[in-house]
This record gives C-alpha cells, structure tokens and sequence, in this order.
C-alpha cells in the first residue's frame, strides 16, 4: 500500500481493496492471545494483503531494472519522477515520488531490528520548528520519521508497544498553554489501553532511539479509532469491548475519563 503525506510517500505492504465480500467469504485468520477478531473489511485487506516488497527505487533498482531509471538523474537517493507512468518501478499519475523508506528501515529504528508490518500512518508539524514527522505504525510498535527534508526523511525511533495488527494514532495539541503535543496511540488488541507520548522528545533525540510512553490510559481495553477534539481537549475512543463498540471520553489535560456512550 502507498501511503502519500505531505511532502512525502512512504512503501509499506503491498495491499489490494477487495470487492465486497461476504461474512462467508472472508477467512479467519489466526490470532494471538492478546487480539480480537478484526472488522470483516479490515479481515478482507488481511486475506488480500502481500510480502513486503523490496524498493522499486534507488541503487539496487538500478542495479536490476531495464528502464532507463538513474540515481544520479533523481532528486534524492529514493526519488523518482513520474514518467510514462511510472516513478521508478512504482505506478503514478502526475506525482514524483520523493524518498521511500520500506519495512526493514522501520523495523532498525528503536524496534530491535524486528521484522515489520505497517498498520498506520499519522503526520505532525512542531510549529516551534516546522520539523514535519511521520507517525508510522507497525505491528511491534510506533516509528518517528523527521520528513522535514522529504528527500532525505530521518528515522528519530521508535516507542515499542504490545503487539498489535491495528493501530491508529492520532495527536493532541493543546492545554492551557497550549504546549501539550502529544501522541495517543490506540489498538484493536485487547487490554491493549491507550499509549500516549510526548513529541518535544522529539526534538533533541539521539537518532535510532528507544522510546517508552509517558503514560498509559487504562480506561478502555482496546479500540477501533482514535478521534480528537482540540479546541475542547477530549479525546474518543471508538469500536472498544468496554462500551460496547460507543464511545470512551477522556478528558485530555487530565488524563481522566469522562465517561462513554454505548447507545450509537
């Protein structure tokens, strides 16, 4: 699947949108201890889904392809543009592909070197700095990608977290004096709570870092979505066991819940 951002694509598992399929159709994957069984389309993007696919640019590209696709002719070490279609070996329309960091690049930075899968991807800007990062989410944890220099995107780490298929990850920005910038980190797996994270760490980390959450909220066993409010500074969690499938209020500042609502 191509995920594009601002400024930005990045290669993660290659994946095809089924036809509609029926409860019948879809097949049951086998699950840890620790998930519950996915929604029946995300279960269909699961039984579609491919292997990792090596880059469709750069050296080793070049090295194996016979199109006339050059390095030294692009923009960045991963860059192509889009000709005849194609932006290296990868399909486009109208669109230069800028950099492009596969699985294994993810799964060396603060994740031990584990084998990867993407399960997400979320953007944030440091207005103090307008550092642009990448918020990608893997099966064995979330990565911190700087793409303020799209050709060249940084990995700064990675916060390990319980292992999960589905993540979504959503930020936070606000407080009383507005300098609460926070990553929340929600997951499908069960008893998998909330992570949270603060993104100043950011700034000034040690590239290829190991990161643990600044706390966890309890307050939901797993969910499905993450949805925040910034002006009012509450957060929803949506699709969790605990409420049955409503939605789980937090009061951001606070770290509090503020109650749910099962009656959708």
């Amino acid at each position: 699947m191509i995920i594009s951002l601002p400024l930005l694509t990045l290669v993660t598992t290659l994946a095809v949108f089924p036809r509609s399929l029926s409860a019948s159709e879809l097949k049951v994957r086998n699950l840890d201890e620790d998930e519950t069984p996915p929604h029946h389309g995300c279960q269909g993007l699961l039984d579609d889904s491919q292997p990792p696919q090596k880059k469709l640019v750069g050296i080793e590209y070049e090295s194996v392809t016979d199109t006339d696709y050059r390095v030294q002719n692009e923009m960045g070490p991963t860059a192509a543009k889009c000709i005849n279609g194609f932006a290296g070996g990868y399909p486009c329309d109208r669109v230069d592909l800028l950099s492009v960091m596969d699985l294994s690049d993810l799964g060396n930075c603060g994740l031990g070197g584990t084998s990867v899968k993407g399960n997400d991807v979320w953007g944030w800007t440091d207005e103090k700095n307008d550092d642009e990062y990448a918020l990608m989410g893997t099966r064995q944890g979330i990565v911190f990608i700087r793409i303020t220099d799209p050709l060249n995107p940084v990995c700064v780490g990675g916060l390990p977290t319980s292992p999960s298929t589905w993540m979504d990850i959503k930020t936070y920005t606000g407080g009383s004096d507005d300098d609460m910038k926070l990553a929340v980190i929600g997951s499908e797996s069960k008893n998998f709570g909330v992570y949270f994270f603060d993104l100043d760490r950011l700034k000034d980390a040690a590239l290829g870092s190991t990161f643990q959450e600044d706390f966890e909220f309890t307050g939901v066993s797993n969910s499905h979505n993450v949805f925040i409010n910034n002006d009012s500074g509450y957060g929803y969690f949506v699709g969790s066991s605990t409420c049955q499938g409503g939605l789980v209020v937090m009061e951001m500042t606070t770290g509090n819940s503020a109650g749910c609502f099962s009656g959708d």
